[in-house]
Protein backbone atom coordinates (compact mmCIF):
# COMPACT_ATOMS: atom_id res chain seq x y z
CA UNK A 1 0.00 0.00 0.00
CA UNK A 2 0.91 3.46 -0.52
CA UNK A 3 1.64 6.00 2.22
CA UNK A 4 0.62 8.94 -0.22
CA UNK A 5 -0.40 8.82 -4.16
CA UNK A 6 -1.66 12.17 -5.10
CA UNK A 7 0.60 14.32 -3.41
CA UNK A 8 -1.49 15.13 -0.29
CA UNK A 9 1.65 15.07 2.24
CA UNK A 10 2.32 18.62 0.50
CA UNK A 11 0.66 20.39 2.69
CA UNK A 12 0.83 24.11 4.44
CA UNK A 13 3.47 22.71 6.56
CA UNK A 14 5.23 21.53 3.65
CA UNK A 15 5.21 24.54 1.73
CA UNK A 16 5.80 27.14 4.16
CA UNK A 17 8.99 25.29 5.11
CA UNK A 18 9.91 25.47 1.64
CA UNK A 19 9.09 29.21 1.07
CA UNK A 20 11.14 29.93 4.16
CA UNK A 21 14.11 28.33 3.30
CA UNK A 22 14.04 28.91 -0.29
CA UNK A 23 15.45 32.35 -1.05
CA UNK A 24 14.00 34.34 -4.05
CA UNK A 25 15.64 33.37 -7.03
CA UNK A 26 15.41 29.87 -5.22
CA UNK A 27 13.95 26.69 -7.26
CA UNK A 28 12.29 23.64 -6.11
CA UNK A 29 12.68 20.45 -7.92
CA UNK A 30 10.04 18.18 -7.82
CA UNK A 31 10.12 14.33 -8.15
CA UNK A 32 7.26 12.79 -10.07
CA UNK A 33 4.35 15.17 -9.65
CA UNK A 34 1.86 16.68 -11.88
CA UNK A 35 3.17 20.09 -13.87
CA UNK A 36 -0.38 21.04 -14.38
CA UNK A 37 -0.44 20.69 -9.97
CA UNK A 38 2.27 22.41 -9.90
CA UNK A 39 0.94 25.48 -12.18
CA UNK A 40 -2.50 25.25 -10.06
CA UNK A 41 -0.38 26.07 -6.81
CA UNK A 42 1.43 28.88 -8.18
CA UNK A 43 -1.66 30.71 -9.40
CA UNK A 44 -3.42 30.14 -6.45
CA UNK A 45 -0.28 31.26 -4.74
CA UNK A 46 0.52 28.37 -3.06
CA UNK A 47 3.88 27.88 -4.40
CA UNK A 48 5.38 30.88 -4.34
CA UNK A 49 9.19 29.62 -5.83
CA UNK A 50 10.00 28.51 -9.56
CA UNK A 51 9.93 24.66 -10.27
CA UNK A 52 10.82 24.38 -14.36
CA UNK A 53 14.25 24.15 -15.68
CA UNK A 54 13.77 26.84 -17.56
CA UNK A 55 12.56 29.50 -15.14
CA UNK A 56 15.95 32.08 -14.01
CA UNK A 57 17.36 31.07 -10.52
CA UNK A 58 19.25 27.87 -9.20
CA UNK A 59 17.48 24.86 -7.52
CA UNK A 60 17.94 24.71 -3.61
CA UNK A 61 16.06 21.78 -2.45
CA UNK A 62 14.61 18.61 -4.24
CA UNK A 63 11.51 17.12 -3.01
CA UNK A 64 9.75 14.02 -3.59
CA UNK A 65 6.63 11.65 -2.06
CA UNK A 66 7.56 8.67 -0.49
CA UNK A 67 5.53 6.57 -2.92
CA UNK A 68 7.26 3.79 -3.67
CA UNK A 69 5.52 2.89 -7.11
CA UNK A 70 6.93 6.20 -8.30
CA UNK A 71 10.79 6.17 -7.15
CA UNK A 72 13.44 6.42 -9.40
CA UNK A 73 16.64 5.15 -8.41
CA UNK A 74 17.72 8.52 -7.22
CA UNK A 75 15.11 8.22 -4.54
CA UNK A 76 16.24 5.14 -3.23
CA UNK A 77 19.64 6.24 -3.01
CA UNK A 78 18.57 9.06 -1.30
CA UNK A 79 16.70 7.25 0.96
CA UNK A 80 19.67 4.85 1.89
CA UNK A 81 22.23 7.66 2.04
CA UNK A 82 21.12 10.86 2.51
CA UNK A 83 19.17 13.24 5.41
CA UNK A 84 16.53 15.31 4.43
CA UNK A 85 16.54 18.61 5.37
CA UNK A 86 12.81 18.13 5.95
CA UNK A 87 10.43 15.27 6.51
CA UNK A 88 6.62 15.46 6.62
CA UNK A 89 5.45 12.78 8.18
CA UNK A 90 1.62 11.24 9.60
CA UNK A 91 1.09 8.60 12.14
CA UNK A 92 4.91 8.40 11.84
CA UNK A 93 4.89 7.35 8.21
CA UNK A 94 7.16 9.28 5.71
CA UNK A 95 5.12 11.14 3.12
CA UNK A 96 6.93 13.87 1.57
CA UNK A 97 11.17 14.26 1.81
CA UNK A 98 13.00 17.24 1.19
CA UNK A 99 16.75 17.01 0.22
CA UNK A 100 19.12 19.75 -1.25
CA UNK A 101 19.92 19.62 -4.66
CA UNK A 102 23.41 19.09 -4.52
CA UNK A 103 22.66 15.79 -2.43
CA UNK A 104 20.01 15.32 -4.95
CA UNK A 105 22.48 15.79 -7.98
CA UNK A 106 25.15 13.11 -6.10
CA UNK A 107 22.49 10.52 -6.28
CA UNK A 108 22.00 11.06 -9.45
CA UNK A 109 25.57 10.56 -10.64
CA UNK A 110 25.68 7.23 -8.05
CA UNK A 111 23.14 5.44 -10.13
CA UNK A 112 24.05 6.87 -13.60
CA UNK A 113 20.83 8.93 -13.61
CA UNK A 114 20.97 11.19 -16.93
CA UNK A 115 17.60 12.37 -17.42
Amino acid sequence: MEPTYYWDGLDRDVLDWLHENTPPGGKIRFGTSSRENRQLMRRWDMLRRATSEAAPGVFRWYVFQRRPSGYRPADVWLIENARPAFRKTRLGVPLVEIYAESDYQRARAEVGETW
